[in-house]
């Protein structure tokens, strides 16, 4: 091979290599993270009919946004955002939506990020959220990472986690599903593991198991030894759904027992003082009743007149919100009034509740001065915020 040649084929192999070298450049720029992305705002405002007060919605994305599971902290009032779920970017990831200027900021960008099921600490500015087989940390602040717990080998997270109010303590439960008949009302062919993890020393621990399909596991806000779960299926199917378990594992016990069969008990969640439990019980006539029960006595009380598919009580028990049926598809207040729930219509959502992520599952602020929800009554979902009066 002459010199001339042998020169050309230098030069052709020099070109290859910074063609390669651009090309890597390219394809990186173009898989680099969307963590931080921020997005203009896409605030829409109008009023309601049915109360006349001014509703907000706040994201107005084609694709599918809604709010973190319903029992789920999502608020951080000193700065002023509300941590949601959202699939603008193709895949379920968590974002921020400002209340001050409508700014939506990226928190993840994943392909298997469980965002429905995250829970955020507003005492320590970090959102919890499973990642495929990872339970992890992320400091908003910062938006750095930290891995918490990995998933066992054969199991996975069910429904959403649980923080406690200072955000020092995640529970929730991981459940193994057996090959063959896996229908859920039968309750003993799954295997379930209530996980509670520190989210300072990332020290977990194994609170009990079951044989059994456990979801809904709940710390209590203020005392982290205390745990509510349900044994997840179909309301009239599963003999006893709401129960609860001390964080070593004893004490586990039925609350509300569910000693009539048309009884239908549900959708528990803890009230902010860690001395109540709030939950939904149905009965015969398929309507549902508003409950309210001492964890101390173990005493309860229940109201009728509050036929929602998920209530919610505002910070001091006194006022509750609810997001009604396929029939009245409305978001209401209710206070307790004569032994009943006395409603008051604030907005007719007129949700499809085709899916769980277009379930309202509205949720009062933390000050009780507005009510969050989500619907899908443009097509979409989309989450949306009232201001009270």
């Amino acid at each position: 091979m002459g010199e001339s040649s042998v020169n050309s084929l230098k030069n052709s192999l020099v070109r290859l290599f910074l063609l390669a070298v651009v090309l890597g450049a390219c394809n990186f720029t173009l898989s680099q993270s969307l963590v931080g992305k921020t997005y203009p705002p896409e605030w829409k405002r109008f009023t309601s009919p049915e109360s006349g007060l001014e509703v907000i919605q706040l994201t107005s994305d084609k694709n599918l946004n809604c709010g973190l599971y319903f029992y789920n902290s999502c608020f951080n009032l000193k700065d002023s955002i509300i941590v949601f779920a959202s699939k603008r970017t193709g895949n379920m990831n968590i974002f921020t939506v400002s209340l001050r200027d409508g700014a939506i900021r990226q928190l993840t960008d994943g392909d298997k990020i469980r965002a429905r099921g995250a829970t955020y600490s507003a005492r320590r500015n970090e959102v919890f959220f499973g990642d495929d087989r990872v339970v992890k940390a992320l400091d908003l602040a910062t938006l750095k990472e930290r891995v918490l717990y990995n998933i066992p080998k054969g199991y996975n997270i069910a429904a959403s986690l649980s923080s406690s109010e200072d955000g020092e303590m995640i529970a929730f439960a991981v459940v193994k599903k057996p090959k063959g008949d896996t229908s859920l009302p039968s309750g003993r062919l799954y295997s379930s593991i209530i996980i509670m993890v520190n989210t300072i020393t990332g020290y977990s621990h194994e609170v009990t198991r079951e044989e059994s399909y456990i979801s809904h596991v709940l710390v209590n806000p203020v005392d982290t030894t205390k745990i509510l779960y349900c044994h997840e299926g179909a309301w009239d199917t599963v003999a006893q759904r709401m129960w609860f378990v001390n964080s070593d594992g004893s004490g586990k016990c039925a609350l509300r027992p569910e000693e009539d069969p048309v009884l239908r008990v549900g959708h528990e969640y803890w009230f902010k003082d860690g001395k109540h439990v709030g939950y939904q019980i149905g009965t015969q006539e398929k309507r549902k009743y508003i409950g309210i029960l001492d964890i101390a006595t173990k005493q309860f009380k229940e109201y009728p007149y509050a036929d929602d598919k998920h209530t919610e009580s505002n910070s001091t028990g006194t006022l509750f919100v609810g997001d009604g049926m396929p029939k009245h598809p409305d978001i209401s207040l209710y206070t307790i009034e004569g032994g009943k729930a006395k409603q008051k219509v604030l907005y007719r959502h007129n949700s499809s509740y085709e899916d769980e992520e277009q379930h309202p599952h509205p949720q009062f602020s933390p000050d009780d001065k507005s009510v969050f929800f989500t619907t899908d009554r443009d097509g979409q979902s989309n989450i949306y915020i009232i201001p009270l009066r």
